[in-house]
């Protein structure tokens, strides 16, 4: 069987920069990315980063966002070794950190809050499930990074958004590039 959700994840992975930028960390480099929505494309998303990530000398901390209130719980159903794992230092063993903020609507005022609080985001992907949507969220956090960033002379994350339109992924192409985060 196929799975599209895994693809679009693990071909995104492949061919673009989201392993580029790390930030200095006391073990080490640290990657850290922020997700918003946490549905089926999120999910996929954290599992596949939390194995991919596993470099040495690397470590990865993955945010999640999403308005519902129960995306832990699903998560820990469906990857419970993941969470088993989650904050544990081992020796020899890969380090990852996934954070869960739930119940944020990313048109109020706890949003912006929320990015503010969770700096030097190295790259971001919008999985909200709708083009506009996600292209609309895509936009506000890179706005509100780039004047972050800047303030704090941290370099802007790569921001990703999911989008199924054909017709608007051809028009980024053409007008600019995809990944919202490059010049």
């Amino acid at each position: 069987r196929i799975n599209e959700n895994k693809n679009l994840v693990m071909s995104t992975l492949r061919d673009e920069p989201v392993f580029e930028k790390f930030i200095k960390s006391e073990n080490g480099k640290r990657m850290s990315i922020l997700i918003v929505g946490g549905g089926n494309y999120g999910t996929e998303l954290i599992k596949a980063l939390t194995w991919c990530a596993q470099m040495p000398d690397r470590e990865i901390s993955v945010h999640i966002v999403d308005k519902g209130i129960n995306v832990k719980s699903r998560f820990a159903a469906l990857a419970p070794e993941l969470m088993e794992k989650n904050k544990l230092r081992e020796a020899g063993e890969p380090y990852y950190e996934i954070e869960f903020h739930q119940g944020i609507d990313v048109y109020g005022s706890d949003f912006s809050e929320l990015l503010r609080k969770i700096e030097n985001i190295t790259a971001a992907f919008v999985t909200l499930g709708e083009d506009e949507l996600n292209l609309d969220v895509a936009m506000k956090i890179r706005r509100e990074y780039g004047r972050l960033n800047i303030e704090k002379g941290y370099e802007i994350p790569n921001i990703f958004a999911v989008v199924y339109s054909t017709l608007k992924t051809q028009t980024f192409l053409k007008n600019g590039p995809l990944c919202l985060g490059e010049e």
